[in-house]
């Protein structure tokens, strides 16, 4: 679920010029590490309590650690997003969102 909102928010024509946008003002303007820092640790806030819960619940190993899983699920997505141009498609953010959980629980093949 959260992997689809964060493709909603990335995908179409007015979420991928945000996406760049952000990336483009950050890159330009003074000050920008601290803009990308704030920006990224409002997603993380919001998305670290799902993968802790996962891990109370038994779903991920206690030794998940949250923000890889959410950087690697993002990150399929902002690669199409800024630098691909393919869509995000809700089969595309399935597809990656169940490769990271198969990676997560150990249940990814060798």
């Amino acid at each position: 679920a959260r992997a689809r909102a964060a493709a909603a928010t990335s995908s179409g024509g007015g979420g991928a010029r945000r996406a760049r946008s952000i990336v483009a003002a950050a890159a330009s303007a003074d000050g920008r590490d601290e803009a990308l820092g704030r920006f990224w640790a409002a997603r993380m806030a919001l998305a670290t309590p799902i993968i802790e819960r996962a891990i109370e619940r038994g779903e991920v190993p206690s030794d998940c650690d949250p923000i890889t899983v959410i950087e690697t699920t993002v990150g399929a997505l902002w690669l199409r997003a800024l630098l691909t141009g393919e869509p995000l498609d809700d089969a595309f953010v399935v597809a990656a969102a169940e490769l990271v959980s198969a990676g997560a629980t150990g249940e990814a093949s060798s």
